[in-house]
């Protein structure tokens, strides 16, 4: 049951994430982008000037853990960037496109209050294999 529980507030608050990011000019592609071994994409999108995003959504209810910009270890950022090159065959995304990894980091302000969004654009490079 806990597995299910915290699928199900991840889609919270990347349905979150994609309104946030779609109120600013990103189309959405695709979401949970998995790949057989590397890994999952949250959010694939293309903003306004055409630059295709490989989004990372993290939510983080207190700072006690960390803030949520804090969350993405470089281990998960080659998981994402293989992941991306997946995303790049599967949507035949040419070479020469732009690209970019963001974080959309979520943090909570209690209940009342609208959780802090902090959208990271660029926010690590491309890790190839090796």
């Amino acid at each position: 049951m806990e597995r299910k529980y915290n699928r199900s507030k991840g889609n919270k608050w990347e349905d979150y994430a994609c309104s946030y990011l779609r109120e600013r000019g990103v189309f959405i592609k695709d979401r949970n982008v998995k790949t057989y071994r590397s890994g999952e994409i949250d959010i694939v999108g293309i903003d306004e000037d055409g630059i295709w995003i490989f989004a990372e959504v993290k939510y983080r209810s207190s700072k006690a853990a960390g803030s949520a910009q804090e969350a993405v270890s470089f281990h998960k950022q080659q998981s994402i960037c293989r992941a991306a090159d997946f995303c790049r065959l599967k949507y035949h995304i040419p070479v020469s496109a732009g690209i970019r990894f963001d974080v959309i980091a979520i943090n909570g302000r209690g209940r009342l209050a609208e959780p802090e969004v902090n959208w990271i654009r660029n926010a690590f490079a491309y890790i190839g294999k090796g």
